[in-house]
């Protein structure tokens, strides 16, 4: 008997997605203005940081 296959979801999160989901409410809270930037912890700095390099480097979908 062949064993059983199953196809992977198109959902799959990637990992600017997860960082995005996690750090919602920092970026939020950023870009109006409730909090700092510096005053985020270095852990959360570094979760941003890390977004805007994911998105940097994402191929465009636009074609």
């Amino acid at each position: 008997m062949a064993p059983l296959t199953f196809a992977q979801s198109p959902a799959t999160s990637n990992e600017r997605d997860l960082l995005l989901a996690r750090q919602a409410d920092n970026l939020v809270a950023v870009v109006f203005g409730q909090v700092r930037y510096q005053d985020l912890p270095e852990e959360d700095r570094r979760d941003i940081v890390r977004i805007a390099t994911l998105g940097q480097a994402a191929p465009s979908s636009q074609a």
